[in-house]
């Protein structure tokens, strides 16, 4: 199968079919509730989280609005991982973001504890995360890259990243669960002596056995990060794959030589 198809199956076939579910999520809503919010998206998953994010928590509608969210199958792991996120890429107000989180029917608490860790407890077990920029302080490269790049929505720009910095971890590529339905794909790197994972996205690294309870990932390359440029040096004579990132291209490469396998 050919990469760009496996990356038009997965990732855009997917966002398509989550974009439908949040989109009867969305008029379930509002035909339900009869509320008029002022909204500044169009597409229906970002206006489901702007409702979630700015009128849900402390509203009338939490309980609806999360039972609607399951009654679609969503993936209520979601909640942690954006109290993360969130709590993260807060600068002044962690205490406001955490007390939002709180009133999920997912998070039960988060504590902010010294030397840059939080622990978030919930319905599915507690979750333990050290803030990137703590972690990392004394690695002025990493410092630097984390400060002067945008970091969400970049996992595989990266894990690339840090694949040319710290040589002795691992990059991994996997397909993790969506929202709803679906799978997308994700990278990330692996601190294989402590058992982190180390996710630039939300800043922070977290115990991999933790990292696994949430997104459910289904592996696709596991790659010593010292290896890294041989293998995209190799892809690159076998392949026309230049716009697509550097291990994003390592997976959809692998993915496709599998299912040639299959066949």
């Amino acid at each position: 199968m050919d990469p760009y198809d496996i990356l038009e199956e997965i990732d855009e076939k997917g966002r398509e079919e989550n974009e439908q579910i949040y989109k009867k999520v969305y008029d379930e809503f509002i035909e339900t509730t009869g509320e008029n919010y002022r909204l500044y998206y169009n597409k229906y998953s970002d206006r489901v989280r702007e409702i979630k994010d700015n009128y849900i928590y402390t509203s009338k509608y939490n309980k609806l609005f999360f039972e609607l969210l399951e009654k679609y199958n969503y993936h209520m792991e979601q909640e942690i991982l954006d109290a993360i996120f969130d709590i993260v890429y807060e600068k002044r107000n962690k205490d406001k973001i955490i007390k939002k989180y709180i009133l999920s029917p997912v998070i039960n608490d988060i504590s902010l504890e010294e030397r840059g860790k939080i622990k978030i407890y919930s319905t599915f077990g507690d979750f333990n995360y050290i803030l990137a920029e703590e972690y990392f302080k004394d690695n002025k490269l990493i410092s630097n890259y984390m400060k002067k790049n945008q970091l969400r929505n970049r996992c595989h720009d990266n894990t690339y990243f840090l694949s040319r910095v710290l040589k002795e971890y691992y990059t991994i590529a996997s397909l993790c669960k969506s929202y709803f339905t679906g799978y997308f794909h994700h990278s990330y790197t692996y601190d294989n002596k402590n058992n982190y994972i180390i996710d630039l996205c939300r800043k922070s690294l977290i115990d991999k056995k933790e990292f696994d309870r949430l997104y459910e990932p289904k592996e696709i390359i596991r790659i010593k990060n010292s290896d890294v440029e041989k293998k995209i040096e190799f892809i690159n004579r076998k392949t026309n794959m230049y716009d697509i990132c550097e291990i994003l291209k390592i997976a959809l490469y692998e993915e496709s030589n599998n299912k040639k396998k299959v066949k």
